[in-house]
């Protein structure tokens, strides 16, 4: 693809309109700053950005893993002179943040009055997705010819062999390195033996069938082969390229010592290239433009689901099975086909019975030496069970969406870098933070500032080697001190890796759960353990339970004279001095060590002792409390413990 040069006879208006309207994603932007002066249509559409918007960047925005100094590297030789073209792969941000892979092809306009860089771009999704498929087609076929009981051959279209099967090295006593010095185009044995024209024709781009001959190594001496013969009889097929031409030639040999085993290897043989077939979903077909005369494949057939005995091939055949909704795009995809006769690849429906499928046609014109058209042919895949794969995977993730959006936890997805492209309502709750301000790497700015940094050599630790993250630490919500016990809260964060059919790292899915009550417990039984025994005791038993309750009030009480209680100890700011004994009556205290068992009243504990005479109920507005009593070693109450606060108290 070479680089556009603005002609001498348009204006500079003109070339910037058909730049503009242009379908291609073309780039011109400045070498100064690399900000973007013109854009082409088909660049935006693919972005999702206006004109306007995208006025607002530059090129290193679009690519930011490469980054400024990155992306000077590239540009260097073409600024220096030293290339006058530039190429190389990448990848694009769109808009809404999604990436696609793409290759880049970048030219410097320095006779310009301000120098430019115009970058041509070709969009590589649907070409990886293309070697993709060819590589699983060619996986397949290296099975199915590993696996067939028939010898198989494939040679370059110069004569050496590239591969052999097995079956092949069994047969004829030879092996793929016996083959070195071997051009089947000058075997002299083959020559002699009158094959040689059926073997060029296969070679020359037809299937051809070649009759039953006796071989034998020792009549080739360029074979490194034990002195063995062996007849057999052959087809040779010649693998095309979309263009027509011949790629590679197959050449199978069927062992006719045994004529009845050679014709069961051979049914084996057709049913399983048949089962190949109908797994694959791919038929083929051509038209003769001389006759118009149409021929389907098998595959064809299952696909249209027409009986081979009463249905011939036709254009009409083949638009009565076409979805009502998509004939007219399919006939004008055809109509245009035919004008260009290039290559064509067109999605539709079939609608058979009520019943919709999914296909994808890929077809190509042969021309003879003079560029006439000669013959259309052209493939038919059935591509349902992937719309289907795909309409289910939509389905699944709006699943999770549906999910995680009730979820009670924390819920994140990321992608294989590590940067965060959702989170649910509840990681928001925690982290004071707004979706849009997560993405990215955004969530970072959640973390406690004191734990930002081991918490984030643990992500990417865990983002390259794809292992489990599992951390706890703080998040603070913005706008709060550090030492703000409302806004820092004790988390769970964790994730692994989503891994696709080859294993490879397509995102993390993590959660982030609350803990801080646990780190309280764990704070309120470290003060007590320090605590030991003495005056002090209980002074840290009060204030170690007014920390994990986050509660105003915590009294320690033991019982004096009958109906009263002395305070040993209390935390908060309206709490009595040791000695001072209240009455116990009509208090929750009283009805807790008569039931010898714990008290709990989560909220409205005044609208339940309007009477009490208690300090803790007396000394404030109290909602929520909790007591507990205490027993001594022959299970005698012998004191009670007491948490009160103005708010609803949790257990």
């Amino acid at each position: 693809m070479s680089m556009p040069q603005v002609p001498q006879q348009l204006s500079a208006s003109l070339w910037q309109r058909m730049l503009a309207d242009s379908h291609e994603e073309i780039y011109v932007f400045s070498a100064d700053d690399l900000s973007f002066v013109q854009i082409s249509r088909g660049a935006l559409d693919n972005l999702g950005y206006s004109q306007e918007e995208i006025r607002a960047y530059t090129a290193i925005d679009l690519k930011p893993e490469i980054g400024e100094a990155g992306f000077r590297d590239l540009i260097r030789p073409l600024v220096a002179g030293e290339q006058k073209l530039v190429t190389f792969d990448t990848v694009h941000q769109r808009k809404d943040g999604s990436q696609y892979p793409v290759e880049v092809r970048l030219q410097y306009l320095a006779e310009t009055s301000s120098p430019l860089f115009v970058a041509m771009v070709l969009d590589l999704s649907e070409r990886r997705r293309a070697e993709q498929a060819i590589r699983d087609s060619e996986r397949r076929f290296r099975a199915l010819v590993d696996q067939s009981p028939l010898s198989i051959q494939i040679l370059a279209p110069d004569g050496h062999t590239r591969a052999v099967n097995p079956a092949y090295e069994r047969l004829t006593g030879i092996t793929f390195a016996g083959l070195a010095n071997y051009n089947m185009l000058q075997d002299q044995q083959l020559i002699a033996l009158g094959l040689m024209p059926y073997i060029r024709r296969g070679f020359a781009g037809e299937a051809t069938k070649i009759p039953v001959r006796t071989y034998r190594n020792t009549d080739t001496p360029e074979l490194d082969a034990p002195a063995q013969e062996f007849s057999v009889r052959a087809q040779i097929y010649p693998i095309k390229d979309e263009r027509g031409v011949v790629q590679e030639v197959v050449l199978m040999h069927e062992d006719v010592t045994d004529k009845e085993r050679a014709e069961a290897a051979l049914l084996e043989s057709e049913a399983r290239l048949l089962e190949a077939q109908a797994i694959a979903h791919i038929g083929s077909w051509e038209l003769d433009l001389a006759s118009e005369r149409l021929t389907w494949s098998d595959e064809i057939y299952r696909i249209f689901e027409f009986d081979p005995a009463r249905q011939t091939p036709s254009i009409e055949a083949f638009f009565s099975r076409v979805h009502p909704d998509d004939r007219a795009r399919v006939e004008t995809a055809y109509a245009e086909f035919r004008a260009a006769h290039g290559p064509a690849v067109v999605e539709h429906r079939l609608l058979i019975d009520g019943r919709v499928k999914h296909v994808q046609q890929r077809c190509q014109t042969e021309l003879d030496e003079r560029d006439r058209p000669l013959r259309t042919v052209g493939t038919l895949q059935d591509v349902s069970e992937r719309k289907q794969a795909e309409e289910a995977a939509r389905e699944h993730a709006q699943q999770f969406l549906s999910l995680a959006s009730l979820s009670p936890v924390g819920a994140f997805l990321t992608d294989p870098a590590g940067r965060c492209s959702y989170v649910n309502r509840r990681w928001c709750e925690l982290s004071g933070l707004s979706e849009a301000a997560a993405l990215g790497y955004g969530w970072v700015e959640a973390i406690h500032a004191d734990d930002r940094d081991w918490v984030m050599a643990e992500w990417e630790q865990s983002v390259a080697s794809g292992t489990p993250f599992r951390v706890e630490c703080r998040y603070q919500r913005p706008g709060t001190h550090a030492d703000d016990r409302q806004g820092v809260r004790w988390v769970l964060s964790q994730s692994v890796a989503q891994r696709d059919s080859q294993g490879q790292i397509q995102g993390f899915v993590g959660s982030v759960t609350e803990i801080s009550l646990n780190k309280r417990i764990d704070i309120a039984l470290r003060d007590l353990a320090s605590a030991g025994s003495g005056a002090g005791f209980f002074d840290r038993v009060a204030e170690s339970l007014a920390t994990l309750f986050e509660a105003e009030s915590v009294f320690v009480c033991r019982l004096a004279e009958e109906g009263c209680a002395e305070t040993l100890a209390s935390w908060g700011r309206a709490g009595p001095e040791h000695g001072h004994c209240d009455s116990l009556e009509g208090s929750p205290c009283l009805d807790c060590l008569h039931s010898g068992e714990r008290l709990h009243l989560a909220q409205g504990v005044r609208t339940a002792y309007p009477m009490s005479r208690c300090a803790l109920l007396t000394g404030g507005v109290t909602e929520g409390f909790i007591a507990a009593p205490m027993h001594d070693s022959s299970g005698q109450a012998m004191g009670i413990i007491a948490i009160a606060d103005r708010h609803p108290l949790n257990d």
